[in-house]
């Protein structure tokens, strides 16, 4: 896959880049459009400081529409794709510490009031998710780090791979909500 100078073909660096772009804007407009309930969702979660609650979700929220708003026009890329792949990790641990704490009812607030319920399928997507970001980091000719994205190939390869990384984490809710269905029984 690495070309002979060690780096990524364009193809899969702007399909990468327009995979990312889509999912961090996708999440981080949820998040900020229903933030109050975001603010409950990170509160929930027992690790940030109540009184900075309100701030990290904020900064979340905007820094995920940073992060796409980057890799879209090309500006920082390798920042971006370093402060997603951050963003991921610390989603990953989030929800590793409360699984570890047997709190598997949290919501995993990862597209706002839309996530589903945590479980370790969405700490291994999160993890995966970093290794595709790593695809940024690599060394990537200046030229695709640069340019802004453009509609070709590789922006429709990402929109379906997108569609298909939107219709997992469905059937993921689905699954977790016919779980919590069977755990409860019949109404």
């Amino acid at each position: 896959m690495l070309q002979a100078n060690g780096s990524f073909p364009v193809s899969l660096i702007f399909t990468t880049r327009a995979f990312l772009a889509g999912l961090f804007a996708i999440s981080g407009v949820q998040k900020l459009s229903s933030l109050p309930r975001f603010n409950e969702i990170v509160r929930s979660y027992e690790i940030i400081p109540p009184r900075l609650v309100k701030l990290s979700a904020f900064v979340i929220a905007t820094t995920e529409i940073l992060v796409a708003a980057f890799l879209v026009v090309g500006f920082c890329v390798q920042l971006a794709a370093t402060f997603a792949s951050l963003l991921l990790i610390l989603f990953a641990v989030a929800m590793g510490i409360n699984l570890i704490r047997g709190r598997n009812w949290l919501s995993c607030g990862c597209f706002g009031p839309l996530g589903t319920r945590i479980h370790w399928t969405l700490v291994l997507r999160s993890l995966l998710l970093v290794g595709i970001a790593t695809v940024l980091l690599s060394r990537s000719p200046r030229v695709v780090v640069g340019e802004p994205l453009r509609l070709d190939m590789s922006t429709l390869c990402a929109i379906v791979a997108l569609l298909l990384f939107a219709g997992g984490t469905l059937v993921l809710e689905l699954t977790s909500l016919e779980s919590t269905n069977s755990v409860r029984g019949p109404n």
